[in-house]
């Protein structure tokens, strides 16, 4: 399970909802410990269910294309490759990185802290490092390792008030080293009702957060410390797939604003074509008032024998109908 999650850039839940739909047995609970102490397990056997495909599409299936999990196995391999071998977190640094040696400096100064209370404030300005004493030491060689591999790599590591930051092409994630937590029913506790509390766990968690999150953990077979290519190639491949979404978006907002222009161009000759249309209406019923006026001062005039106020009120009347059609 650990090796096909690395070899395709699976999380644990995806894997296991893949072997669900195809009906894959998985081995249950404490399968490996029964085995380490040779006690009988239950092998359960695959089985041929219809309607369910004997060929598995793991691109299809976690959402990934190919050419996407291609690039997580080429960019791990590349790794090693400008590390010259499989990445070594060093048993002994003489020479920190300026930030995790800040860090190992004020550690006692933290762990007063958090005896008050108090561990969120004292790991402000920071690296993101927060696990118990036993951890320590491996917390910190990992996080020299990585962020001498990723600086290296021309990208840039910062503190804020958020976290520690890597910054790769213009896109930030948020990295964190945890110890695993296990909550667990407090035994001693003096309340009425049931509580419980946090049990550290010997198990070591690198994170990478965004909009979504990627961890890394010790596992039986595997501790963090094997898995600094996987989190380096992660970090990369996300930046890329972030660039491509970023670089979709700006086509799709210029597909966008092209459409919308363009409509914009269409209501305009709309609008357009319909002042000219109203316009000629009017004209047509000024020009028809016209006629009509002309008409009825022609009638007047056949009648002959017109008084000098007759005369001089036909004239105006013609005078006006002139303006009328003139101003339409």
């Amino acid at each position: 399970m650990k090796k096909i999650q690395e070899d395709f850039g699976l999380s644990y839940t995806q894997l296991k909802s893949i072997c669900e739909e195809y009906k894959i047995p998985l081995p249950e609970s404490g399968f490996w410990t029964k085995v380490a102490f040779q006690k009988e397990v239950n092998i359960l056997p695959l089985l041929d269910y219809p309607g369910v495909q004997t060929i598995i599409n793991l691109y299809g299936t976690i959402g990934m294309t190919k050419s996407e999990t291609t690039s997580f196995t080429q960019i791990k391999k590349q790794v090693e490759i400008e590390m010259g071998g499989k990445v070594q977190v060093p048993k002994l640094i003489k020479n920190w990185h300026p930030l995790v040696a800040r860090f190992r400096e004020k550690y006692v100064v933290y762990q007063n802290e958090l005896k008050k209370g108090n561990w969120s404030n004292a790991l402000r300005g920071e690296l993101n490092i927060q696990v118990k004493d036993s951890h320590v030491s491996r917390a910190t060689r990992i996080f020299d390792t990585v962020i001498k591999i990723i600086e290296s790599k021309g990208h840039s590591i910062f503190i804020d008030h958020f976290g520690t930051n890597i910054e790769i092409q213009e896109h930030t994630y948020q990295l964190s080293i945890r110890t695993k937590n296990k909550r667990v029913i407090d035994e001693d506790s003096n309340y009425s009702y049931q509580s419980t509390k946090l049990i550290p766990l010997d198990i070591l968690i690198f994170k990478i957060a965004r909009i979504y999150s990627f961890e890394f953990a010790d596992t039986p077979n595997k501790p963090l410390e094997d898995k600094i290519e996987s989190i380096i190639a992660r970090l990369e491949l996300l930046s890329i797939q972030d660039t491509k979404m970023k670089e979709d978006a700006r086509r799709q907002n210029e597909i966008y604003q092209a459409q919308r222009e363009e409509r914009e161009a269409i209501l305009k000759a709309q609008e357009q074509e319909k002042a000219k249309f109203e316009k000629l209406v009017q004209n047509a019923e000024s020009w028809n008032k016209a006629v009509l006026i002309s008409r009825y001062l022609d009638e007047m005039e056949r009648k002959g024998n017109l008084t000098q106020e007759e005369r001089a009120y036909i004239s105006w009347g013609r005078k006006s109908t002139v303006k009328l059609i003139s101003f339409s």
